[in-house]
């Protein structure tokens, strides 16, 4: 079987798992987000009064493809070790199982993102032209995202306490992304944090789109691209070499 089909046909595998003998299905995979972007939108726009209009469309423009960024990186982390049964057959391509947690959440975005669209509507911010910028935005960030997760997936077979390395990991990127603050209440010194933080380039770029109607700073989301590949390839080659012992760790 091609990488591709391979690919295809296990995460296809994953999303019926996931979801199998659950009342609500893949449902689920819209409510959770849901969920949370009630709670983070009560807390922050009544409580705090953070003063982000429409902060609702705001909140949803960043969460949702945090969620996918973290939720696959954390799935990726321990994927390769899940997966021992498919990894100890000889011709098993076991870089497959981090990219299936990468493409599983894209799934799970993809299918929250029309809610997105919906609300944007009903707050009359109806996005336009810009909306065809998305493509490229969401292809960045599946490049970045699996560069990243074929990196954890490797080290994770290795050291068993990286899952929770990165869960705080995750927790300082959270507030280094502008998901719950606009990048202009970010004093001018530290702006520079956000400009070389392509996860924040890309909600940001989100945020262009879906909540400015306007098109993405296309030189940032060139310097994200750049950033992307090479973390890709970087992944891929540590992953390479890691995978040679991954015969005796698992």
């Amino acid at each position: 079987m091609a990488f591709r089909d391979l690919l295809w046909v296990l995460t296809l595998r994953d999303l019926r798992a996931r979801y199998r003998g659950h009342g609500l299905g893949y449902f689920w995979s819209i409510l959770n987000p849901l969920l949370l972007l009630v709670v983070y939108t009560v807390v922050f726009s009544t409580i705090l009064r953070v003063g982000i209009d429409d902060f609702v469309l705001f909140l949803a423009c960043g969460l949702l493809p945090w969620t996918w960024f973290s939720t696959a990186l954390s799935v990726a982390t321990g994927s390769v070790r899940q997966g021992a049964g498919f990894v100890r057959r000889i011709y098993f391509p076991a870089q497959v199982l981090p990219l299936v947690a990468v493409l599983s959440q894209l799934v799970h975005f993809l299918v929250s993102l029309p809610l997105v669209l919906l609300l944007a509507a009903v707050l009359g911010r109806v996005p336009g032209a810009p909306l065809m910028a998305l493509v490229p935005i969401v292809l960045i960030q599946t490049v970045f995202t699996s560069g990243l997760a074929l990196f954890v997936s490797s080290l994770g077979v290795r050291f068993r306490d990286l899952e929770h390395i990165l869960s705080n990991v995750l927790l300082v990127l959270f507030f280094l992304a502008p998901i719950i603050y606009a990048p202009e209440m970010v004093p001018t010194g530290l702006r520079w944090v956000l400009r070389v933080n392509p996860l924040a380039v890309l909600i940001g770029g989100y945020q262009d789109v879906l909540y400015r109607r306007a098109w993405p700073d296309w030189m940032s989301l060139g310097l994200a691209l750049t950033v992307s590949v090479l973390v890709f390839g970087a992944g891929a080659l540590l992953f390479e070499r890691e995978r040679r012992g991954f015969a005796e760790l698992l």
